[in-house]
């Protein structure tokens, strides 16, 4: 872009079809000194955005990082960032007593965003601006002088994006923190990776298994993978985590040990990156948010998991769940356990499960879609007998409940 006036003023101009486009202003030629997340009042899945028609477009001119015309007075403001670090430390006291690694609490906690460039440094830079905590409460804090306007930024746990926070969906612009700055500013204290200020306790490590359902795909042949911010010590590695169909059902699994909390992640069909991983829009369907870079991710807020846990089989570049009757997220060491023998199974099984307080039963038998095919009432005793009749050749699977409500899921394949 060019300033012939020396207004400062830059603009450029070409010929495109109609179309809606989307775009960003970079003060220099690489992305670190782009003007960042844009402000919500015209961000549009992370980028700016126009519409061009029959006869073009003459844009008005758009303040840098704004919404709109720069204003006529622009006025510095003291803004001071506070964030406490107090679940992290609990943490890493937890993952040293258990022999994990990747869990520490740094020495330089730090604070990345669109307002680093006003404070003498490159934007969005990890470990530039740094914050301090001189009491030891492990609230840490940073005060800057710069100009009023619209910013965006993240917390950092260190000096690299490595160890950066996921900032939840409920305070999430863009997948950052905003604030807009009209007067010198206190930010109130949030704890690391939560929208609140009150951290959530520091729980044991537990088992998680990711899910995703891939009949509908071609699996690349280099394999299928997830990633996401729960990896340690490096985030979001995308081709170390392989998935594995084991029963050729379709559903490929991958377990992994993680300190219970917010997390975001999404499967790649293949590795190398971004180029074949899930491009669906999981904010608007309500399974993920915004990553700040123009796409989505998967969220997985499992803060209070006290348990190995199962997370949803979801189609894959969907926020469709292919496990029926309520098999979310659930407590995989609160489940009821049963076995089915024979399966797979050509004419009869037998479910048998442990019925020591004499508790009655639910079964309920569905099918990959979540259609119910077949229920079972009133069921006593430790094992139920299945009919095959009518049941075409496939995979079902079958849910047991009892009256309180406990719940156990298996897999049946029907040959």
């Amino acid at each position: 872009m060019t300033d012939p006036n020396d207004d400062h003023v830059y603009k450029i101009s070409f010929i495109v079809p109609p179309s809606c486009y989307a775009y960003k202003f970079i003060n220099s030629d690489a992305w670190g000194e782009d003007e960042g997340t844009i402000p919500a009042g015209c961000d549009v899945g992370g980028n700016r955005q126009f519409r061009a028609n029959d006869i073009g477009l003459d844009q008005t001119a758009i303040c840098y990082k704004q919404c709109g015309a720069c204003p006529t007075t622009i006025e510095n403001y003291d803004l001071t960032f506070q964030v406490d670090l107090s679940r992290v430390s609990n943490i890493a006291d937890l993952a040293t007593a258990a022999g994990i690694e990747g869990f520490e609490l740094s020495d330089t906690i730090s604070v990345a965003g669109s307002f680093q460039s006003e404070a003498g440094f490159n934007d969005w830079t990890p470990g530039a601006t740094q914050l301090t905590d001189p009491d030891g409460d492990k609230i840490y804090t940073l005060t800057v002088n710069i100009p009023q306007g619209t910013y965006q930024y993240k917390f950092i746990n260190g000096t690299s994006w490595d160890f950066a926070e996921s900032v939840p969906g409920e305070c999430n612009s863009g997948g950052n923190r905003q604030l807009e700055l009209t007067a010198n500013t206190v930010l109130p204290v949030v704890c690391f990776g939560y929208c609140e200020a009150q951290c959530p306790a520091a729980l044991p490590p537990v088992d998680v298994t990711f899910r995703v359902e891939m009949n509908d795909e071609i699996v690349n042949a280099n394999g299928l993978f997830v990633a996401g911010s729960f990896q340690r010590p490096q985030q979001w590695v995308k081709d170390v985590m392989a998935m594995q169909d084991p029963d050729g059902d379709g559903i490929f699994e991958f377990t992994y040990t993680i300190f219970p909390g917010n997390y975001q992640y999404k499967y790649y069909n293949g590795p190398g990156g971004d180029a074949d991983g899930e491009t669906y829009n999981f904010e608007a369907d309500g399974c993920g948010t915004g990553n700040g870079l123009g796409g989505y991710n998967r969220t997985l807020n499992g803060s209070s998991f006290t348990g190995n846990y199962l997370l949803p089989a979801y189609k894959y570049n969907s926020c469709q769940e292919m496990l029926p009757g309520g098999l979310g997220v659930e407590n995989a060491a609160a489940q009821i356990q049963f076995a089915a023998k024979p399966n797979p199974f050509t004419h009869t099984t037998v479910l048998e499960f442990d019925n020591a307080n004499n508790s009655t039963y639910t079964l309920t038998i569905s099918d990959i879609t979540g259609k119910i095919v077949r229920q079972i009432t009133n069921i006593k005793g430790n094992s139920i007998s299945i009919e095959r009749n009518n049941l075409p050749r496939g995979i079902y699977y079958a849910t047991l409940v009892n009256a309180k409500g406990e719940r156990g899921t298996q897999k049946l394949l029907v040959d």
